[in-house]
């Protein structure tokens, strides 16, 4: 069997709009690799807390399951939980970013604000995803900028899947 060692780092930040910190993450793993999420419920909506967290529990419950997990098999998971949260959450919105590690390779999926990136020897960040927000549609924004102002950032309802 081979090894796999994984240094996990994620920054999370309570938000100034509401009481609660809405930011949720989770690991989970299999005998074929290595599930981590990280979500961030909307400022927005009355569900807006409950809808990361029982995302994360969803997505970690289903991958301590599962068999190898490609892209595809993310996806319809994905398009699947959405259909079933939806009717549950119908207020609630969150960004989220999955990344899964195999033992031969690692993919992620991510909708929102979340980001993917590498810390450099420097401490800087190399960043490996863009975050989805309406400003982005227009105008490519570096992470700092985009993260100074509340006004860029769209909110992600629901959980999306690119189609194929």
């Amino acid at each position: 069997m081979a090894k796999m060692r994984a240094n996990l780092e994620w920054r999370t930040l309570k938000g100034t709009r509401t009481s609660d910190n809405r930011d949720f993450a989770g690991i989970g793993m299999n005998a074929h690799g290595l599930l981590m999420i990280i979500t961030d419920g909307s400022t927005a909506g009355e569900s807006s807390g409950d809808l990361p967290r029982v995302l994360v529990k969803e997505m970690v419950d289903w991958f301590a399951a599962a068999s190898p997990v490609s892209t595809e098999v993310l996806c319809d998971f994905l398009r699947d939980l959405h259909r079933d949260l939806a009717p549950r959450f119908p207020r609630g919105s969150a960004s989220y970013l999955v990344v899964i590690c195999g033992v031969e390779d690692c993919f992620a999926a991510y909708a929102g604000d979340c980001s993917l990136g590498i810390r450099d020897a420097d401490e800087s960040v190399s960043w490996i995803t863009a975050p989805h927000t309406l400003v982005n549609a227009v105008k490519d924004l570096p992470h700092a900028e985009i993260a100074k102002s509340l006004d860029v950032k769209l909110p992600i309802q629901g959980i999306y899947c690119p189609d194929d």
